[in-house]
């Protein structure tokens, strides 16, 4: 059984497992925890680290790398040996300190992905065995403690094994899934295999005669568009994947949508998330403003171009008294005019759009116009 399904297929996987399966395996990272941001690195930027703490951190892990595999063989290593690199001579204390602080900005980011859970909940149902192989440079402590953090004891004690490269020194393209086989003393066709990355997960799963599936997190047009919304938030923000994480927390909804018409694409996975956070974020004004005033605030939208985000509004929050206004474009410009300053610059750009009685009727006194 080698295939591939998208996330909103994984519900019903179990049901075409082929006999004899005993043991469901799942990836962790973007297969059951995901992260809120457009790219794993991007948790990187909220490090405390001199200057960005995304480019220190890459170099950092790229070149403890190399250390390990000129030194030791290894291809693969701690996040501990990530940090010893980065900071040379430098007490235990502070080593643990700066793991532990990677550590808990990679649970501010993540989140369980609910068809994963589920899939895990139904294994166990019927009576399946669990475990998880991952390519990462934790401990699996660490990675079990991540787990439960993101998606709570009770799943983590649904997991029966936790098998994490770091603690073999090889990844799963490379031999991980031989040492899985060796310890639960199993053979290939008893393990289904499901993971986001074609050649970990699949193809190195399927090499060995393992049940493997490949979960495709998206299409292509919508996996662009996801760069593409990353790319031009670094053009329009200096800060954004330097200083501060690109979110994405929207990729989750998109992976669950089914194929669609184009237009229908174009307002779940960009038209919406836009909408919902402008929601989120006027709300949270309201309350502010209310919370001050002592009494409700309630917002106006301004028609025309007020009506989509008036729609998104109160479809969120029916209660929170959202009305539509129209106004003019002149009378939106004559509120404008406090002064004789003001007035005279309003003339000078919409005096020739008056009809001809306003402009005599305004002439001062003892003049013509």
């Amino acid at each position: 059984m080698q295939f591939e399904v998208r996330a909103y297929e994984l519900e019903g996987l179990l049901d075409r497992m082929p006999a004899g399966v005993e043991i469901l395996s799942l990836d962790c990272f973007d297969t059951l925890i995901w992260r809120g941001t457009n790219a794993p690195i991007d948790v990187f930027a909220d490090l405390s680290l001199t200057g960005s703490g995304m480019g220190g951190r890459m170099l950092a892990e790229h070149a403890a790398r190399v250390r390990a595999l000129a030194t030791t063989g290894a291809k693969e290593i701690h996040l501990r040996g990530i940090y010893e690199f980065l900071y040379a001579s430098v007490s235990p204390d502070v080593i643990d300190h700066a793991v532990e602080h990677e550590l808990a900005q990679e649970r501010k980011h993540a989140f369980a992905f609910a068809p994963a859970v589920a899939l895990i909940r139904e294994a166990k149902r019927r009576g399946l065995k669990v475990i998880i192989v991952s390519d990462m440079y934790w401990s699996q402590p660490q990675l079990s403690a991540h787990i439960a953090s993101a998606a709570g004891e009770d799943l983590l004690a649904d997991i029966d094994r936790i098998f994490v490269s770091s603690e073999y020194g090889v990844g799963k393209c490379d031999g991980l899934f031989k040492h899985v086989l060796e310890e639960l003393k199993t053979s290939p066709e008893k393990i289904l295999h499901v993971g986001d990355n074609h050649s970990a997960d699949y193809i190195s799963a399927a090499r060995l005669g393992i049940h493997a599936v490949h979960l495709r997190q998206f299409e292509r047009e919508a996996e662009q568009r996801l760069r593409m919304e990353a790319t031009a938030e670094i053009m329009l923000d200096p800060t954004a994947r330097s200083t501060r994480a690109i979110g994405q927390m929207h990729r989750a909804q998109i992976a669950l949508r089914p194929p669609c018409e184009p237009a229908t694409a174009l307002g779940h996975d960009v038209m919406g998330p836009v909408m919902h956070t402008f929601a989120l974020w006027l709300k949270a004004e309201l309350d502010a403003a209310s919370a001050a005033l002592g009494k409700p605030v309630r917002p106006l939208f301004v028609m025309r171009d007020g009506y989509l985000p008036f729609l998104a509004f109160d479809k969120m929050y029916p209660d929170a008294g959202a009305a539509k206004v129209e106004l003019s474009r002149f009378v939106a410009f004559r509120a404008s005019i406090k002064d004789a300053a003001a007035l005279d610059s309003y003339l000078t750009e919409w005096a020739w759009q008056l009809p001809v009685y306003l402009r005599a009727r305004g002439s001062p006194a003892g003049t013509s116009d």
